[in-house]
Parts: C-alpha cells; structure tokens; sequence
C-alpha cells in the first residue's frame, strides 16, 4: 500500500489537496479536478489484488454510476493506479452526525436526519446494492441538516477480497440493523435538548426493534416516520402532495418523493364565433334598398 511519505501528489488526473489518512484497508484524502472536489479512497495492495474484490468493484460502481440520489454521494471516477484500485465521490460535508447528535435541535429536525438516511439506504437497495458501515461516523451532514451517506459499498468489496462476503440478503440484514442503532441513537438524543413528546422516543425505539426483528425495511421506517412527524405537527404542517396510498409529512421530507410539476398554464378559452350564411349580406342589403325606396315614395 502507498505509504505516507510516498503517497503522490496525484492520482491519475486528480490533485491531492490535503493530507493522506492512512488505514488498514485503504487510503483517503481530499482530491481536485478543474476546480471540483471529491474525496478519494485507495484500496490496500493486499485486498485489490483478489479477484473476488476486482469482480465486486466493477461490478458495484457500474451500478453506482447509475444512482442520483440527494443523500448518496456521486461516484465521479474510478479505475486502477499504480497496481491499486482507487474511487472518487463528490466531497461530503465535514461534520458527521455523530456530532450533529450531541447539538441541540428540535426533535423533528433529528427525526428528518434519520428519515434521510433510511431513503438513502432503500435506493441502495432497490439497486442491488449495500452501504455495508452505516455507523454515525460515515454519515456527514451539513449545515442545513442534509446528510450524505459517506463512501457506500467500500467496505463490501474490501469484505469480499478477504473472502468474508455475506449473501445479499445478509448484508441487508447488516444495513438494517445498523439502521436500527442509528434509531436508538437519535431517541436518546432527541430527550437532551429538548424535550421531545414520549411516544416519539418511544417509536423510535419500537422501529428499531421490528427491524433487527425483520418485520419491517428501510422504506418502512420512511413511512412510519413521516406518520409521526404528522401526527406531532397536526393541522399545521405544510403539505405538497395529497395523493392517496403515500405517506405524507413535512416539506423536507416529501420534496424528495415527489417531484413538484410546474403550474399548469391557464390557456384563456378560444373565441366561439358565429359565422354568418354567405347569402345572408346580400340579402339584407336588398331589404334596406327596397326599404329606403318604399319611405322615399310616401
């Protein structure tokens, strides 16, 4: 593996702009390309040269490549460099949601942040796919609460050239019960700064549980936890869709169901004209000759 003293100042056409952080797998840092940032992950000699990883890694950023998800960040390159395999994501915001969790912010806030997370894992997914280490340390948000998903299915294809690959619906499973220790985190912190109506720590603690049981998937949690931003709100909360048979919450949560359609332009109504017989000009023009000449006699 590139060494500290012997990382580069470039991988292939991108820049390195800040220091490598050298770990046991792989090795990350902050690169640029005609002025756009991304954030670089080169895997360790040792876990590219399996097949078993190769197979994974072209098969996993094919479909990544796919993905435009507002919570999953953008694969923007990939490849090999110097006999080790390399992949750059659009930059994530510096803080992590484990710090996010010890600020204060309004409960709702916090439950938006965790319903975020659980779309970003369904996509995943419904494309094949695992992020593989959903701990609180791998989820930046920002400074408007938007959370980024950092790195998905790294740790899968590292996983997969030690030969310690999990069938799909294992990894799933993994996913979901990482989930569910994002859940109970967020019901501990929403009780600090402010207090927080008990049954809405108390569904965040029954979601967990009914997804390290498996009677529930990570578009469940989004439903469940629009319901309960609902419910608290009330009458109050601004609503954009009301189609039957959706789940229904706050603007920050369904603006990401649903695409807004533009208005509809009024087109003012057509003219209706009536349109007169051909025939029926000359015809008055005979009756006002035969008028004026009958007046004219008397």
């Amino acid at each position: 593996m590139l060494s500290e003293g012997e990382f580069p100042t470039a991988i292939a056409d991108w820049q390195v702009t800040t220091s490598a952080e050298h770990g046991e797998h792989w090795t990350t840092c902050v690169v640029e390309r005609k002025g756009v940032s991304g954030d670089l992950t080169v895997f360790a000699r040792g876990v590219t040269d399996s097949e078993a990883f190769r197979a994974a890694f072209r098969r996993d950023v094919a479909l990544l490549s796919g993905i435009d998800h507002p919570h999953l960040p953008r694969l923007m390159d990939h490849g090999e460099f110097a006999g080790q395999f390399f992949c750059v994501f659009a930059q994530a915001p510096i803080t992590r949601l484990s710090a996010m969790l010890n600020e204060p912010h309004a409960f709702d806030e916090q439950v938006d942040v965790i319903w975020q997370i659980a779309s970003a894992i369904q996509q995943l997914h419904n494309a094949g796919l695992t992020h593989a280490r959903l701990a609180a340390e791998n989820i930046a948000v920002s400074d408007q609460l938007r959370t980024t998903l950092i790195a998905p299915c790294r740790s899968d294809w590292v996983a997969t050239g030690k030969s310690s690959e999990q069938t799909f619906p294992q990894r799933i499973k993994c996913d979901l019960n990482e989930l569910a220790d994002l859940l109970d985190l967020t019901a501990e912190a929403i009780v600090t700064p402010e207090p927080a109506p008990q049954e809405v720590s108390t569904a965040l603690s029954t979601m967990a549980t009914e997804l390290r049981q498996g009677r529930m998937i990570a578009r469940d949690v989004q439903g469940r936890l629009g319901d309960l931003l609902l419910k608290q709100s009330g009458d109050g909360m601004e609503m954009i869709d009301d189609r039957t048979g959706q789940y229904l919450s706050r603007r920050s949560i369904v603006d990401e169901l649903f695409e807004e359609t533009e208005p509809q332009s009024v087109q003012p109504a057509e003219e209706h004209q009536t349109s007169l017989p051909r025939w029926i000009i000359p015809l008055l023009v005979t009756i006002t000759l035969l008028l004026i000449a009958w007046f004219a006699t008397r």
